[in-house]
């Protein structure tokens, strides 16, 4: 066991996010206020004034729960455990999961949690990396290498973060077969389900018994400060665990939170439609702007979800000089290596309706260079 490292690409993100105007590497979706939610649904409003501020269900409400397992084809509302935001959620799965020295195959580039989190608890860990330079590229033959009979956990990511990436049917059901094969638990985040412009993948909580699906309202929905995430799976021991770990981190979510999640999830198809469309759009603004610069930049659209990487060709750039230079033009971008992906590359964000008043600035400063 050794202490947390420090959280690089929060504390990025704690340093500008918030004062800088013009996001191009947000990995969330467009936000929706609670007017809007409100909109949806008469009579939120009125539930909302009403509502007694007590203690919530630890579990999280039944009603939301319903809504929560209805989104998957086995999960039933007694297998879903409300957590407060994704991160949460990861944290609960990975210290119920395992023990020091079990072995973990995390899928990278990745968010720090997938490898910290189980470093910490001195796992040994194993890392399924990308291949640029396929079609596909995240290589099977690359993950079964990987595998040994004392792998406890799979930590795998689709539609990826930061690539964009995604898994077909095949593959997801691969991968969750090889682990189950070897008793490993499979934590599957899929907070981006949703946003894929064509087929999705089976969730992993519909493929075994011991995986683990994470969700959460923040990320496809745009409705992050809401902090309402979750995690479904048959795995009845596991999420009997989990539970007795949140009674020391979050007790229970906020109650007027979980009303407004339920609104939300009621209308989900409406807000992932309209989200959607934002990505598309966004997709072509930001693939004409390479074009323009070919030059000087490549990019891989993503196969789903908001976000994807972007690479400078002159390989000599230094990445956080480059975007403390945009900083200063008011645009933020986000170096890839807060993921684990070396040299001038960076995360772009494609889910804000503004994206193209940053696009501007960095355009402008792309003529410059």
């Amino acid at each position: 066991m050794s202490p947390l490292a420090p959280f690089t690409l929060e504390r990025f993100f704690a340093r500008y996010e918030h004062v800088v105007p013009h996001m191009l590497s947000s990995s969330d979706c467009e936000t929706l206020s609670v007017g809007d939610l409100y909109a949806l649904e008469p009579g939120a409003e009125a539930r909302m004034r009403d509502m007694r501020l007590g203690y919530a269900d630890a579990r999280g409400s039944l009603a939301l729960r319903e809504l929560i397992a209805a989104r998957y084809e086995t999960i039933t509302p007694d297998e879903v455990l409300v957590h407060v935001g994704a991160q949460e959620a990861l944290f609960t799965v990975v210290h119920a999961a395992l023990k020091p020295g079990d072995h973990v195959i995390v899928q990278t580039p990745c968010y720090q949690s997938a490898y910290e989190l189980p470093r910490s608890m001195g796992a040994r860990i194993s890392r399924w990396t990308y291949r640029p330079d396929r079609e596909r590229v995240f290589s099977l033959d690359d993950f079964d290498s990987l595998l040994s009979n004392d792998t406890r956990l799979v930590a795998i990511n689709s539609p990826n973060n930061p690539t964009g990436a995604t898994f077909t049917d095949e593959e997801q059901a691969h991968i969750v077969g090889a682990a189950d094969a070897r008793g490993a638990v499979v934590l599957s985040d899929e907070v981006y389900r949703g946003l894929s412009q064509g087929h999705e993948a089976r969730s992993a909580a519909d493929l075994s018994p011991k995986a683990v699906s994470v969700g959460v309202l923040s990320k496809a929905f745009g409705l992050a400060g809401l902090r309402i995430g979750w995690i479904a799976t048959k795995n009845r021991a596991l999420l009997a665990r989990a539970a007795e770990i949140k009674d020391f981190t979050s007790i229970c979510a906020a109650g007027p939170a979980e009303l407004l999640a339920e609104v939300a999830l009621r209308h989900a198809e409406s807000i992932l439609a309209k989200n959607r469309g934002i990505v598309g759009d966004n997709v072509s603004r930001f693939g004409a702007l390479v074009d323009r610069h070919a030059d000087k930049l490549s990019f891989r659209a993503p196969e789903g979800g908001p976000v994807a990487l972007s690479t400078f060709h002159d390989a000599s750039i230094d990445i956080d000089t480059m975007a403390e230079k945009l900083v200063e033009r008011g645009a933020l971008i986000v170096p890839a290596h807060h993921f684990g992906v070396a040299g001038p590359t960076f995360r772009v964000g494609l889910g804000r309706a503004d994206f193209d008043r940053g696009l501007e600035i960095f355009d402008h400063f792309l003529q410059a260079l």
